[in-house]
């Protein structure tokens, strides 16, 4: 089951079926399932983006543990100078980040962007192009919850400000 948190805060758009996020709580949380689990396989993971603003970081999507050490999972998020990282963990103390150069991103616009990982190599796009790459073959299994808009920690401010549409 999906749940929906903060809901007065939550638009959901009629076309074309996007979320809309304001920043203040609201996010999508799909309860954990090891189907949703990513292992050491190959996978894409891809999204449309409509930024309401692009102040601060700015959590995609994330299926994330963090411990000190050996967090587990992964995390797709805007950092603070418009770059995309993809972070990858595994339980260990070795924490991979493929992180983009700053996009030009616009407010009001959409933009597309996907993760794949394909024996071992992970590609980062926006609007088709590649944008970043690295290497890869962490188990990205996690027990957490699958994230739309919201880090784990409620303690830590990055929610969404935008309208997304996920595949």
């Amino acid at each position: 089951m999906v749940s929906f948190t903060e809901m007065q805060h939550l638009d959901i758009r009629p076309c074309p079926k996007a979320f809309g996020f304001d920043g203040y709580g609201d996010f999508v949380n799909i309860p954990h399932n090891a189907s949703l689990n990513l292992g050491k396989d190959n996978f894409t993971i891809a999204l449309w983006v409509n930024f309401k603003d692009l102040t601060g970081e700015q959590v995609l999507l994330e299926k994330w543990v963090q411990k000190f050490p050996g967090s587990t999972g992964w995390t797709l998020t805007k950092l603070e100078n418009n770059s995309l990282r993809f972070a990858m963990a595994s339980g260990g103390n070795l924490e991979i980040n493929v992180d983009t150069a700053p996009l030009r991103l616009r407010s009001g616009a959409w933009h597309h962007f996907a993760v794949s990982r394909h024996a071992g190599r992970v590609v980062l796009f926006q609007n088709g192009q590649v944008v970043a790459s690295g290497m890869s073959a962490l188990s990205l299994d996690s027990d957490s919850s699958l994230k739309l808009g919201h880090r784990g920690n409620p303690m830590i401010p990055q929610g969404l400000r935008t309208t997304a549409d996920f595949i």
